[in-house]
């Protein structure tokens, strides 16, 4: 009995150690890109050619299934994919495997609000400031910056929200791959799972219904309190 609430407790010590890694590598790298995205691709540096191929291949996963794009990037980044990375032997590997591919997913989403945030900027602003003589830094921090940040804000706010719910992506990645431990790259989430289902179907951990929805609610828990922290950090509807 001992030893079974021992191994439960650190089953949810990993969960919670991977939800936060997951969020914190997730959010930045996913509203980075798309920043990045958005400014090139306003900037008209772009040529229209490259445009299209950029947004097919950032927009084909937001227009299919999650079930489809994760197992489309599991045949490109598996032990016998385009990118080889044994599972097997490393477990954890498969944690980074699937924040590459909620990346991919949900970039699209976040691409369309900054894309839809630089197109609203007056470039009346720009011209003016060139006539100053500012320059490109004073330009970026003194009317670019400034009049993104609520979207900014909004997309950290559900981007934060969104990785700590996660549960698909390492789900349908472990299961077409076929590893019976889940331990090294479980979240919140998928713990709660875990629990509530019989042993031995996933991870060989017992059932226990009651461990199993405490850890669903202190998800929620956890969510209220990040969200909360986010939207000191970053209010919504104010200007840098």
């Amino acid at each position: 009995m001992f030893k079974s609430e021992y191994a439960d407790t650190i089953a949810l010590g990993k969960a919670f150690n991977n939800t936060f890694k997951f969020a914190a590598i997730t959010v930045p790298i996913q509203i980075g890109i798309a920043l990045i995205l958005s400014s090139l691709l306003n900037s008209g540096v772009v040529k229209k050619g490259t445009k299209n191929f950029f947004l097919i291949f950032f927009f084909l996963p937001l227009i299919t299934s999650g079930v489809a794009s994760t197992t489309i990037f599991n045949r490109l980044v598996s032990p016998t994919g385009f990118i080889k990375i044994d599972y097997f032997k490393d477990p954890g590997q498969l944690l980074y495997v699937a924040i590459a591919a909620t990346v991919w997913q949900t970039v699209a989403s976040s691409l369309i609000l900054m894309n839809t945030a630089f197109s609203s900027i007056d470039k009346t602003q720009y011209e003016a400031a060139a006539i100053d003589g500012a320059s490109s830094y004073k330009k970026l921090t003194k009317i670019t910056l400034p009049s993104i940040f609520p979207i900014v804000a909004y997309t950290i706010f559900t981007g934060v929200i969104a990785a700590l719910a996660v549960f698909d992506g390492p789900f349908l990645l472990a299961s077409t791959a076929g590893i019976p431990d889940y331990s090294s790259f479980t979240t919140l989430i998928l713990a709660g799972y875990r629990f509530i289902q019989p042993v031995g179907s996933m991870g060989g951990l017992r059932t226990n219904i009651g461990l199993g929805t405490a850890i669903l609610f202190l998800t929620a828990f956890v969510m209220g309190v990040s969200t909360s922290l986010v939207n000191v950090l970053f209010p919504i509807g104010k200007a840098a």
